[in-house]
């Protein structure tokens, strides 16, 4: 929520390079808040709105780098690229357009200008980035010997395994197809798969779906912030490129930057479609497209006429969703409904609410977390397949010493200390567990999905 803040003041500060009025920045903002993706994570622990954040500002500094050429701009550029690699692995994707953009305009500039100074400023900038992410990059380098991973399997499982382009197109119109929902998801969802027949492309191709994941597109409304359809945005930036597409070199030719900014917007597409396999919850990696649009969308709308009737239009409709999704928030409703909200009241418990995505394992975590508040470990050995963070919750300032158990990834290989293990929390359920010669007993054999074993 606080990045989303930054964000719209991020926005607003990037529109300034527009020439674009108050009343202008004030509707930027406006379609920031209504983006439903953006609008229903920004109150999760998911990072994909500080990851924009981080991208935007790096526009801004490209900028301001280009156009003054002091060395506080380069330290912010470095700064900003730096912590948006730091925070998450796509915004190397996103990234990338911008910065060979950026590079390719510095070149030209330098050999226009004969001005070598300007290559270690943009030096000191690289090695900013290089300082922010030097452990993260040092911890990969040391476990899977790649500086941009710690596993190398898991890394193939998101990356396409093959792209042509029919494939190229299929990826596309998946991806496209998770945002045309109500009122026309049906309709889109028929034309994509009729399209895939007419390309003799399986629309279910583990070549270019994560792990062969079933095709699905925005034909039920969902309030899910992985998953909640960004119609009425995606339209407004699909009207955008085809005006600038149509109407760019004339209406632009004294205002490049209009024309950059969408040529890096169409470039992050084509990145995104072509490295990354289609995911069912793509809709909150797109939040990064979305957000860096909206100073497109502003602009065109200022100075095209029929655009700005258009965006006028959909003002209601944004103004509608944004309270639709506000209160019917799947799981964080402020309103309960039956067909949008898991079963979770503003009344409910805090500990209840952080199992709102699986309400089923919150009588075992509440239990074991109960049993761990109790007997008070030092130190406890975890063997989960997934979400151990709601057991620490009752830790956060008594720290405990944790030990990971049977770790199948290369991360196995970095050493623990089995030794003096107090208790063990894991997903599988025996008579005992034996390390190192102790034994641990089954605590709670007749909990459904969580065991506590102890000496």
């Amino acid at each position: 929520l606080f990045f989303l803040g930054l964000t719209i003041i991020s926005v607003w500060t990037l529109l300034d390079w527009f020439k674009i009025n108050w009343y202008f920045k004030l509707l930027g903002a406006f379609l920031v808040i209504t983006i439903p993706s953006v609008l229903l994570q920004a109150t999760t622990t998911k990072n994909d709105i500080v990851c924009s954040f981080f991208i935007i500002t790096s526009v801004y500094f490209c900028l301001k780098s280009y156009y003054y050429f002091t060395f506080k701009n380069f330290i912010f550029l470095g700064a900003s690229i730096g912590l948006a690699f730091f925070t998450k692995g796509t915004s190397y994707l996103f990234l990338m357009p911008i910065l060979l953009v950026f590079g390719f305009s510095v070149l030209l500039k330098i050999f226009k200008d004969r001005s070598i100074l300007v290559l270690l400023k943009g030096l000191i900038a690289i090695l900013i980035i290089l300082i922010i992410n030097f452990s993260l990059y040092l911890r990969n380098f040391k476990i899977n010997g790649n500086v941009l991973n710690i596993d190398e399997i898991e890394s193939k499982m998101y990356s396409n395994d093959q792209m042509n382009l029919a494939f190229f197109i299929s990826n596309l119109l998946k991806n496209s197809g998770l945002h045309l929902g109500y009122p026309i998801g049906e309709q889109s969802d028929r034309i994509i798969r009729d399209f895939h027949k007419k390309l003799e492309v399986d629309i279910n191709s583990p070549k270019t779906n994560y792990f062969g994941t079933p095709y699905e597109g925005a034909v039920k409304i969902s309030t899910h912030e992985d998953l909640v359809a960004n119609f009425m945005p995606f339209l407004l930036i699909f009207f955008c490129v085809m005006t600038l597409i149509i109407n760019g070199i004339s209406l632009f030719r004294h205002n490049k930057l209009n024309l950059l900014l969408g040529l890096v917007i169409l470039l992050q597409i084509l990145v995104f479609i072509v490295f990354l396999k289609w995911q069912p919850w793509h809709t909150r990696l797109h939040i990064p497209i979305f957000l860096l649009s909206i100073p497109l969308i502003i602009v065109t709308s200022q100075r095209i006429k029929w655009y700005r009737y258009l965006l006028l239009f959909s003002l209601p409709f944004l103004v509608y969703g944004f309270f639709f999704y506000s209160f019917y928030n799947r799981i964080r409703p402020l309103s309960q409904n039956k067909s949008y909200t898991v079963n979770v009241q503003l009344s409910d418990d805090r500990y209840k609410k952080y199992f709102a995505n699986q309400l089923h394992l919150y009588p075992d975590y509440a239990t074991i977390a109960g049993m761990m508040y109790t007997d008070a470990p030092k130190k406890i050995g975890v063997s989960l397949s997934d979400w151990a963070y709601p057991l620490f919750t009752n830790f956060y300032y008594n720290k405990v010493k944790i030990v990971t158990l049977n770790v199948n990834n290369s991360t196995a290989k970095i050493p623990q200390n089995l030794k003096e293990i107090d208790i063990i929390v894991t997903n599988y359920n025996q008579d005992f567990i034996e390390i190192n010669g102790t034994k641990y007993l089954n605590q709670t054999p007749n909990q459904k999905f969580l065991y506590y074993y102890k000496k």
